[in-house]
């Protein structure tokens, strides 16, 4: 099944060594790979349908990746052809912001969104996100009432399992709801000052400790902000 990345810093930093560690769990999710970067207020985004294990490309993006906000994804094909267009993160703007979003999961029976340029549960469920956002002018709460309608709409009889990261470059939004994949966090300090590193791997000997299930964390400038209450 796919993984996630995502590292949050007091200033722009590097994560190449933990970057490098989690493309190594691309044995058993070749499909795909690629990195977000935010840094000064620019985005950069790198993506190839091919395993990350032994991209080049992949090692380069990493070596070259430095901001205060990166997220990276490895896919396992579940949903949607093995194709550019179906890598994670999936970016898109609204409000003059430019949201990154990466899944680890399924959702079934999800419709595809009117402005989906993919097959995929995962960019299907990044657009409800973000209208979610735009109807309550409020990412954190815009985060929070579009899990519980996905929830009141497909948890019962249906199967949602929904590990994600949303970015707007500046925030991370993490969530935890897979009973079979953990996603762990790791505060640090680095060059750029304070980091908080959310993954679904322990990436080095760091201290990791699990998310807790089915509750919102809100990360910026690497320190954790807040966390809701349970969904």
């Amino acid at each position: 099944m796919c993984e996630l990345f995502g590292f949050s810093c007091e200033g722009a930093s590097r994560a190449e060594p933990l970057l490098r560690s989690f493309a190594g769990h691309a044995t058993r999710n070749p499909d795909g790979w690629g990195i977000a970067c935010y840094n000064g207020g620019e985005l950069s985004l790198y993506k190839k349908p091919e395993t990350a294990l032994a991209s080049e490309d992949f090692l380069k993006a990493a070596g070259e990746s430095e901001g205060g906000v990166i997220l990276s994804h490895i896919r396992h094909a579940s949903c949607g052809e093995v194709h550019l267009r179906n890598c994670h993160p999936f970016v898109a703007g609204q409000d003059g912001r430019r949201w990154t979003f990466a899944h680890n999961g399924h959702i079934d029976g999800i419709c595809l969104h009117p402005q989906c340029g993919g097959e995929t549960d995962s960019e299907a469920m990044f657009y409800m996100l973000l209208d979610s956002i735009r109807v309550h002018q409020d990412p954190y709460k815009g985060v929070i009432e579009c899990i519980r309608h996905l929830f009141d709409e497909y948890e019962f009889g249906l199967d949602v399992r929904l590990n994600f990261l949303l970015s707007d470059g500046e925030t991370i939004y993490a969530f935890n709801h897979h009973p079979e994949k953990t996603m762990y966090r790791s505060d640090r300090h680095t060059a750029g000052g304070r980091a908080v590193v959310v993954a679904t791997q322990a990436l080095d000997g760091g201290r990791w400790a699990p998310l807790p299930e089915d509750r919102v964390i809100v990360v910026r400038h690497g320190q954790l902000v807040t966390t809701s209450e349970q969904i």
